[in-house]
This record gives C-alpha cells, sequence and structure tokens, in this order.
C-alpha cells in the first residue's frame, strides 16, 4: 500500500455521501467558494451543497443567478455525484483498473473512462502550471523535444514543451511556451540542456529554420555543442572550426519515440508527489486551467 494515500478505510466518512466530499474538499483546499456575487458583490448563500449551488443573498439585486463552486475546478463538468467523482481519482492514485473501479462502484462504463481521463488532464495540469525546470542531457545524451498544445481557459494557446532524456526517461524538464517558433525551441535547449547533447525535435516545426537561425543567435551559449535531429530536414551538427561556425548535414534520421506526452507528465507528478499523492490531488482538483486541444 502506498503510504502516501489514505486507507480506503479512513476516507469512508468522506466518501459516503457528496455533501461529505464537498465538504472534505473545501477543508483540504480542493474546492473555494466563491465569495461575492459577480453582479453586485453581494455574499453568496449556500442553496444546494450536493450539486455546489449558491446564490445572490441580495434581494434588490434580482440577479437570480445560481453561482456554482465547481466552475473552474475539476468537477465542473459533473453529472455523477462527486463523491463518485472523488472515489474515480482515488482508485486511480491507487492504478486500480477500469473494470474493478466499474464493480466497486457501480458507476457506468462510460462514466469511468470519462472521469480517469478527467483525472489524468487534473494531474497533468498540475505540472504544466507549476512547470518542471530541469537541466539535462550531456555528451552524447540523446534527448527528444516533443510539445503538445494546450488550450488555457482563457482561450489562448499554449505549447507545453517537454524534453526527456532517451535512455532515462526520468529525467525531463516541461515548460510552457507561446507558440512553436525557432526562436522558441532555441530558447528551451539552451537553458535546459546540457552542453553536447543530441536533441530529436519530432519534426517539431521551428527546427526546420535553424540553419540560418543559429549563425544570427550566437549570443545563446549551447549552439557549439548541440546536436539537432529532425526526421524531414536530418541531422544538423553545429561545431567550431578555426573561430568560425559551421553546420553540417548527415541525412536523414529515425523518428523519436512516440511516448504519450500525457503519460510522461503523469509519470512525472507521481513521482515528484510520491509522498504525498492524495494530498496533492486534492489541491489539483481545485483549478484546472489547461485544456488538450
Amino acid at each position: 500500500t502506498n503510504q502516501s494515500i489514505p486507507n480506503k478505510n479512513d476516507l469512508d466518512d468522506v466518501f459516503i455521501s457528496p455533501e461529505a466530499s464537498i465538504q472534505y474538499l473545501l477543508d483540504n483546499n480542493g474546492l473555494e467558494i466563491p465569495k461575492n456575487c459577480i453582479k453586485c458583490n453581494s455574499s453568496l448563500t449556500m442553496v444546494n451543497l450536493s450539486l455546489g449551488q449558491l446564490k445572490c443573498s441580495n434581494d434588490l439585486c434580482k440577479c437570480n443567478k445560481i453561482i456554482s463552486m465547481f466552475k473552474g475546478s475539476h468537477f465542473e463538468s459533473s453529472r455523477i455525484d462527486i463523491n463518485l467523482v472523488l472515489q474515480i481519482g482515488y482508485y486511480w492514485l491507487q492504478k486500480v483498473t477500469q473494470i474493478e473501479i466499474i464493480k466497486t462502484l457501480g458507476v457506468s462504463s462510460k462514466q469511468v473512462p470519462k472521469w480517469i481521463h478527467y483525472t489524468r488532464e487534473a494531474v497533468v495540469n498540475d505540472i504544466i502550471q507549476n512547470q518542471v525546470e530541469n537541466t539535462i542531457g550531456g555528451n552524447d545524451v540523446v534527448v527528444d523535444i516533443i510539445e503538445k498544445m494546450f488550450i488555457a481557459r482563457n482561450d489562448t494557446e499554449v505549447w507545453v514543451i517537454v524534453g526527456f532524456e532517451r535512455r532515462n526517461t526520468d529525467k525531463l524538464f516541461v515548460v510552457r511556451q507561446p507558440n512553436r517558433s525557432a526562436e522558441g525551441l532555441l530558447a528551451v535547449v539552451d537553458r535546459y540542456l546540457k552542453p553536447g547533447s543530441i536533441v530529436y525535435t519530432k519534426s517539431w516545426k521551428g527546427a526546420r529554420n535553424l540553419n540560418g537561425l543559429l549563425d544570427m543567435n550566437k549570443s545563446l551559449s549551447l549552439h557549439s555543442s548541440i546536436y539537432f535531429i529532425n526526421p524531414r530536414t536530418g541531422v544538423y551538427k553545429k561545431t567550431i572550426q578555426n573561430g568560425k561556425e559551421v553546420t553540417e548535414s548527415k541525412g536523414r534520421c529515425r523518428s523519436t519515440n512516440r511516448i504519450a506526452i500525457t503519460k510522461l507528465l503523469c509519470d512525472e507528478w507521481r513521482r515528484k508527489y510520491s509522498d504525498c499523492l492524495w494530498h496533492r490531488f486534492i489541491q489539483a482538483c481545485k483549478s484546472v486551467e489547461y485544456y488538450e486541444k
């Protein structure tokens, strides 16, 4: 049993009802009650705790709008009781199979896969918001750089860049970038990769323009010792000869390993918070900012 996850018996009082689960989330920073009406700034009154519904207390406001405390959280789109959603997350942390979860909770076979997906989305979001700014690679160490677009709640596009050592995927970095430009790629490489690394970019759009850009951006410290490798454009080796920068092209190379970015980030989340998985999951439920496109 993972000591960072409470025993199921210790959480029976939490899972017994939607109200109990919501109160537990409120007490443990997993949910936050909106404080004021967005129209008149008056205080809000609880209408239905099990549904997380509140209403403006100012009779003169006449907005009559029901406000959900779940908005922006992991539970926003829930059509099943919150205590069931929380239990699905609990069993996912315990690596229980979907079939066993369905049998244990009596939840439909459509809801369990959906909420496991949302649970992964919540922990991936936790990693993206906090980023993982490790420096990886080194002399002749192969590093794969992959990217995935996410949409923020304000509808802006955000590219999440993940770099990981091919022989040891535990060593990685996770950063946000506004676009997929060559400048962005070089900035990431310069900051998070050690000299001598061999970089596979998995056909990143920005890598196609590296030739000219490398010569223009001489302030980046790693240009003289990084290999840029792209399945479409071939291998690029940046070297110094007689004080001058020289770019050599060496044919085409095989594609990068297609490791799902979601799995990488979920695994990293489990490693990073291995001593407090349940507590961190509760906190990750509070706000989900980024969604896969």
